[in-house]
């Protein structure tokens, strides 16, 4: 168990290593495929890399803290020989049969000695709760392979391509996995070229053997929180990967861009303003119509009133009214367009000025202001340098004071941006 415990401890460490040396020298990188391939090499080595041993004749100043652990977990039976000069004694506390023996023969008396029920070394206790640990997150990952495998087999497919298709009429987030796409019925109808393109392309590359290999890699390291942002930087280099594969085969790049912001930013945000409680205002919203047509702002407050906290029903309420006035006019769409067709037609040392009013929209301007896209992707060339074609002047935002605040308090959201076209004149 020792020699287990100790294993895992250096190959946490090779991980953060891992973490931080990917996060500065690759993780900005938009050559996606070799960033791929470096981290799928990286976490290889990792795991491989406490199996080997160097020999040396005193062991170095960064080495001793190894040692020394080593040497608490690894019992002197297992490890009978020590490195360089730091020996760590095991000490056992125990009142055996043996010690009152020699106690009975020194004395002539016997002495009842106390012996506790059981006892355990820091090695076991930390075996044990390691593997409860991992027994848990293999529990979790059998969980929601068997819940995604439920749900390919629950609704009928057909081929598509070389893959299986399915359609599936919850919603649902679309995804593919194995030899299977999932695809929500809402976007199968709606993205049906776009997303289909970009799922084929997660399974081409066989996106679905990384994710395995991460999944197992976090069972053995739940405790270490580096292995779970390594997932996360491998999902994003996925879908990196993908997108690019999309523009590749022809896919119009400001409408697969406008779809980004709509499933990264999600539905719900455009609908209902960001709102804590959005589902719960949905269904009441759609419970009240089915009994009669809201025809006032009356009406739909009575059907949303009993769900807006009383500490800020008022501001929530006005979120409300924003998100249904926002889906309406398509407002974030047009933004998205505007903006976009700014970048393209913007001469160098050309300004672009937006004030934004709420969130949604100041994420956009900012994202097309720092990368030249809604997606908010920077750019960079063969060398590593970014392709922004904007440059945000001012530094920070600018917002009204307080003086304009009060001669017109409808400035107090309004915020500021502007930016400059790069290039010569």
């Amino acid at each position: 168990m020792g020699a287990l415990l100790f294993y895992i401890f250096q190959s946490t460490l090779c991980l953060v290593l891992l973490y931080f040396l990917f996060r500065m020298f690759f993780r900005t990188d938009t050559l996606f495929r070799t960033n791929r391939i470096v981290f799928l090499v990286g976490a290889a080595c990792c795991t491989l890399l406490p199996f080997m041993q160097c020999n040396v004749s005193t062991t170095p100043m960064l080495q001793q803290p190894i040692s020394i652990v080593r040497n608490i977990l690894i019992p002197e039976t297992e490890n009978p020989k020590t490195t360089g000069d730091i020996h760590v004694e095991a000490v056992t506390v125990s009142a055996t049969a043996e010690s009152n023996k020699v106690m009975k023969e020194e004395t002539g008396t016997e002495q009842i000695v106390w012996q506790p029920p059981f006892s355990i070394s820091w090695s076991t206790f930390l075996g044990i709760f390691y593997i409860s640990g991992a027994g848990i997150a293999l529990l979790f990952f059998s969980l929601s392979t068997w819940r995604m495998w439920r749900l390919i087999h629950r609704y009928p497919g057909c081929s598509h391509k070389k893959y299986r298709l399915i359609v599936c009429p919850e919603k649902i987030s679309s995804f593919s996995w194995g030899n299977t796409i999932v695809l929500s019925q809402e976007d199968y109808n709606q993205y049906t070229d776009a997303i289909l393109l970009h799922e084929e392309i997660h399974l081409q590359y066989r996106h679905t053997l990384d994710l395995i290999g991460m999944e197992i890699l976090i069972i053995f390291h739940w405790f270490n929180p580096a292995v779970w942002l390594l997932m996360r930087e491998l999902r994003e280099i996925h879908e990196y990967e993908a997108d690019y594969g999309v523009l590749a085969h022809g896919i119009d790049a400001t409408q697969y861009q406008l779809l980004l912001v709509r499933k990264s930013v999600g539905t719900r945000l455009y609908l209902y303003g960001e709102l804590r409680n959005a589902r719960r205002l949905a269904a009441a919203i759609v419970r009240a119509r089915q009994s009669a047509p809201l025809l006032t702002t009356s009406d739909l407050m009575g059907a949303v009133g009993g769900l807006l906290p009383q500490q800020r029903a008022k501001k929530d309420a006005a979120r409300l009214f924003q998100a249904l006035r926002i889906e309406v006019n398509h407002e974030m769409d047009a933004l998205a367009e505007m903006l976009g067709a700014a970048v393209e037609l913007l001469a160098p040392g050309g300004r672009l000025a937006v004030i934004t009013y709420h969130s949604l929209e100041d994420r956009m301007v900012k994202n097309v202001m720092r990368s030249g896209n809604v997606a908010g992707r920077v750019e960079h060339d063969f060398y590593g340098r970014t392709e922004a074609p904007l440059r945000q002047l001012g530094g920070k935002v600018t917002v009204p004071s307080d003086a304009e605040q009060q001669a017109n308090p409808r400035s107090r959201s309004a915020k500021l941006r502007v930016a400059e076209k790069v290039g010569r004149r």
